[in-house]
């Protein structure tokens, strides 16, 4: 792959919230241990020369609130290894480019609204984005279902039935 050991390293991070935002957005005091002490810096202070990707990686990492601690390799009782595998670079680049990060922009959009509401006493109802709360464990279908039952109760506080996501 042409992406260095720490920029994958910096990857894994980002897939492994992004793969549990669900359980994860609004967990107060949630800690993340890496054996890689170099994210901290490259949270903190991103390559001279910007890279989009990588911004969006670190982005979508910073929406989450947890502290960030370096455990020593030896030390590290943690999932390992998620930026060891073996793929080749047209892999990377193919995750890389099919990677929905719209999620990203639907957060942004409504901190922006949430903030706007708070200045000029306004009520605004952020609109509904496909995609926005997906599950990893169902698919899209099925999730795009689930959210759109979760709007309509929230809207109308009529009960919704929901399947097993066994079934």
């Amino acid at each position: 792959s042409h992406y260095s050991q720490p920029k994958l390293e910096l990857f894994g991070l980002y897939k492994a919230l992004r793969h549990w935002r669900l359980y994860l957005i609004g967990v107060k005091n949630l800690r993340v241990e890496v054996d890689a002490q170099y994210i901290s810096g490259m949270l903190k202070e991103p390559d001279i020369q910007p890279n989009a990707t990588i911004n969006r990686w670190i982005q979508g990492i910073l929406l989450f609130n947890f502290d960030l601690r370096h455990v020593p390799a030896y030390k590290f009782k943690g999932p390992d290894a998620l930026s060891r595998i073996r793929i080749d670079e047209d892999e990377v680049d193919e995750v890389v480019e099919s990677d929905d990060d719209t999620w990203l922009d639907n957060i942004v959009l409504l901190t922006q609204l949430l903030e706007h509401q708070n200045s000029a006493n306004e009520k605004v109802i952020p609109t509904y984005g496909p995609l926005t709360l997906p599950s990893c464990f169902t698919s899209r279908s099925v999730q795009e279902s689930t959210l759109q039952k979760i709007r309509l109760f929230l809207t109308t506080l009529e009960s919704p039935y929901f399947t097993s996501v066994q079934s």
